[in-house]
């Protein structure tokens, strides 16, 4: 980081890296009221700095249709750096159509939430 007014420059260090793979999830068509095979999504950390998981969930007008766990460690436990963690999405469609959402996390990452798309087919 360049201060021209102090004519200095700063360096961070240590800021926190999340990876999340994949960030979208397709699970095609499934009859109403059954659920499909379970997806996952792995959540890391290849940072040297632990990152604080607040908040995990699914959000959106058809988040009744998916279906989130996760062992991430919430808050006060933090993801430690180089450890990994997975979210299992599974889509039990309570209606007909196209249904889509949001699964993600919010955490100390500059840039969070991070967001996982996820989308299906009730039919």
């Amino acid at each position: 980081m360049v201060n021209f007014e102090s004519n200095s420059v700063g360096v961070l260090l240590n800021l926190p890296v999340i990876s999340v793979f994949p960030n979208s999830l397709n699970f095609g068509t499934v009859k109403v009221g059954s659920s499909s095979t379970p997806q996952t999504v792995t959540i890391g950390n290849p940072s040297g700095t632990p990152i604080d998981i607040s908040k995990t969930g699914v959000v959106g007008a058809d988040a009744k249709d998916f279906i989130e766990t996760n062992d991430c460690p919430v808050s006060p436990k933090t993801l430690a750096p180089g450890a990994q963690c997975t979210f299992t999405i599974t889509f039990k469609p309570k209606t007909t159509g196209n249904l889509s959402a949001k699964a993600g996390l919010e955490d100390s990452v500059p840039g969070s939430p991070q967001v996982i798309a996820v989308k299906g087919m009730g039919n």
